[in-house]
């Protein structure tokens, strides 16, 4: 068992783990309570140097995503549909045919002229 400390944290460790401590900051302390080996100082202030770059960053990309969100809004509310019935004055756009003798509507040409030889041959 060996002692390391970061700070004021003092933990006891398996030997075997000792490498794992050093490489996250940790030093080796001996017996006499000095410091046998110093940790990885060099990595872990690194490590803490690029934490603060990340969590700026992210603290950018979400006001950014606040901004990209209120700009959606915004644009989706001048564009929404507007749930309204068509003014009485405009009718439906017809399409077919149409029977000038009856009324009658067909969608294809063919449709009308059989109705015509069929239900009004005399006229």
């Amino acid at each position: 068992m060996k002692k390391v400390k970061m700070g004021g944290r003092i933990l006891k460790v398996e030997d075997e783990l000792v490498p794992r401590y050093l490489a996250m900051g940790y030093s080796v302390i001996g017996a006499d309570g000095k410091v046998e080996k110093e940790g990885n100082v060099t990595n872990l202030e690194g490590a803490l140097v690029k934490i603060a770059a990340l969590k700026a960053e992210n603290r950018e990309l979400k006001q950014r995503v606040d901004e990209l969100t209120a700009a959606l809004a915004e644009k989706e509310a001048v564009t929404a549909p507007v749930d309204e019935a068509p003014a009485a004055d405009t009718a439906p756009a017809q399409t077919g045919y149409v029977c000038p003798v009856c009324g009658k509507q067909y969608k294809t040409e063919k449709g009308l002229t059989e109705h015509i030889a069929k239900e009004h041959p005399q006229e």
